[in-house]
């Protein structure tokens, strides 16, 4: 079975000061050499930030997805209190970027006015589209049908997405990507995001050996498949497992495990649980 939408939807729920979820979204970077950039959480939401940016070029503060997604999917995510201080070509995007280096995204941004700025880059070609915004806040939505790839805003607070601005790109994997462009120095520019949602996948894949746990108490193991080991083993609340009822066994402990089976991708949900149910014997 492979693991669901709902496993990689974030809604960057925790203390002011934490990192993002580190089981989803790679370290923050800058592109050229801004030293004061990141992105974290605040009032249960993320900010990404950038500060003291040369005009010449510009910079980023970027996050790119750990997870990759294969196939026809729908994504989305709200944005907020944008601040951009009429830097030209400040803001805020969601980009889906896609193995063959093809790509597509919008920013919230300013460029002699509030505008979104929506990018299709197809075998090295841009496309471009500005409509006009009038809030500091609103939605991104990416979609993926077949080689169709799609983009759709809604500005402010309204609940009918813009129409489709379409393109046709390649198919390969995508990478997701949070990002704050900033041209001009100055005082910092930033936007909070929330409620990143994955509204379909046809998949989903993880990088390899990386292990999360699901909701419904299995284990998402080896990129591409959950397997639901509640037969014998289950997960509590807090991320530990539970082996027979009185063992707590801690996430890494889960790893360390599960990187010692042998799992294949033909192993029924009965067989994974036996196999693991056997190693974990063998060590007790």
């Amino acid at each position: 079975m492979t693991w669901l939408p709902s496993d990689i939807s974030d809604d960057f729920t925790g203390n002011d000061g934490d990192a993002l979820n580190t089981l989803l979204w790679g370290v923050p970077y800058t592109r050229f050499s801004t030293t004061n950039y990141g992105a974290k959480i605040v009032g249960n939401a993320g900010r990404i930030y950038l500060t003291g940016v040369a005009a010449s070029g510009g910079d980023t503060s970027t996050v790119d997805s750990l997870f990759t997604i294969s196939g026809d999917f729908d994504i989305q995510i709200d944005f907020l209190n944008l601040v951009h201080l009429n830097h030209v070509a400040a803001g805020f995007s969601l980009a889906a970027n896609l193995g063959s280096g093809d790509s597509f995204f919008i920013k919230a941004h300013y460029y002699s006015g509030n505008k979104f700025f929506i990018r299709f880059v197809a075998g090295g070609t841009s496309y471009d589209t500005e409509p006009t915004r009038t809030n500091a806040y609103g939605k991104f939505r990416l979609s993926r049908v077949g080689s169709i790839c799609s983009v759709q805003y809604i500005d402010g607070s309204g609940s009918t997405w813009s129409t489709a601005v379409t393109h046709s790109l390649d198919t390969t994997d995508a990478t997701i990507t949070l990002e704050y462009y900033d041209y001009n120095s100055g005082s910092e520019v930033r936007c909070d995001f929330d409620n990143f949602t994955v509204n379909s996948a046809d998949s989903i894949i993880v990088p390899s050996n990386q292990i999360m746990l699901h909701s419904s108490g299995g284990v998402i193991l080896d990129g591409t498949s959950l397997y639901d080991i509640i037969r014998d083993i289950t997960l509590n609340s807090s991320g530990g497992l539970i082996l027979s009822g009185n063992s707590i066994l801690e996430a890494d402990w889960i790893r360390f495990v599960l990187d010692n089976v042998k799992i294949t991708q033909q192993d029924s949900i009965y067989s994974v649980t036996q196999k693991v149910s056997k190693f974990i014997a063998t060590l007790l």
